[in-house]
């Protein structure tokens, strides 16, 4: 299953999809400090947040899947985009500092493949920033936002995933506390509930921002092909 494009659009232009860009931009700003000399790649539908990065990135990227092939990105002269077929990336081995991905891990069919194709073009110790529905939060149970789409994610299932395939020193930060509805009032608070909502229940916020670090000393193996499958509802391989 993957994202309308234009139902994307349309959310992040409502009220409810700019209050809640404005709150994940805030998570992301220590992540992406310093980033002047990096090279930079932005896949899914990160476009909300990568557009900001363009003046301070050496390269930006944005990598498309094939089937957001009626996309367009062409809002910044730096614009560099390439249209890939979900699991096969055309970029060479450890070529970027950071890999940025939103709207994608959760759809799927093939996460592992994916995850090892994000640690083949990370250069050693490169970083891979994940936004994604939390398991635990109101967001992922509402079908008017993007992150009710797909399967969710727990915590403990995305580091075991990471982990098992090649990366390390796994942080997790989780914001939009505040419902998903369209109304005026919780939206105009919507900072205050994400200040007082992380204080009491920390793990329940809608989205978490995965951050990860490759690691060199952990290439990803191959898995054989139908003897494994990735089982979300225990995070754990399952024999087929």
């Amino acid at each position: 299953m993957f994202y309308n494009v234009d139902k994307l659009i349309k959310f992040y232009d409502s009220l409810l999809g700019k209050v809640s860009v404005q709150l994940i931009e805030a998570r992301l700003k220590n992540t992406f400090q310093n980033t002047m000399n990096l090279k930079i790649l932005g896949i899914g539908y990160p476009v909300p947040w990568i557009e900001n990065f363009s003046v301070i990135a050496r390269d930006l990227f944005l990598g498309i899947p094939s089937e957001f092939n009626d996309f367009k990105w062409s809002r910044n002269v730096l614009n560099q985009s390439f249209v890939f077929d979900h699991i096969s990336i055309p970029i060479p081995d450890l070529y970027f500092d950071k890999v940025f991905i939103c709207h994608l891990i959760e759809t799927s069919s093939e996460v592992e493949k994916l995850i090892s194709e994000i640690w083949r073009i990370l250069d050693g110790q490169g970083k891979l920033i994940l936004i994604l529905p939390n398991r635990l939060g109101l967001w992922s149970r509402n079908e008017n936002n993007p992150f009710g789409q797909g399967t969710p994610f727990s915590s403990f299932q995305i580091v075991n995933l990471l982990s098992q395939n090649g990366f390390k020193n796994i942080k997790i930060n989780f914001s939009l506390y505040f419902p998903p509805v369209e109304n005026k009032i919780v939206l105009n608070n919507a900072d205050k509930f994400e200040f007082i909502m992380s204080k009491i229940f920390p793990s329940m916020g809608g989205i978490m921002i995965v951050e990860a670090t490759k690691s060199i000393y952990a290439i990803p193996k191959p898995k054989k092909e139908l003897n494994t499958k990735y089982n979300l509802n225990k995070g754990l391989p399952e024999t087929i």
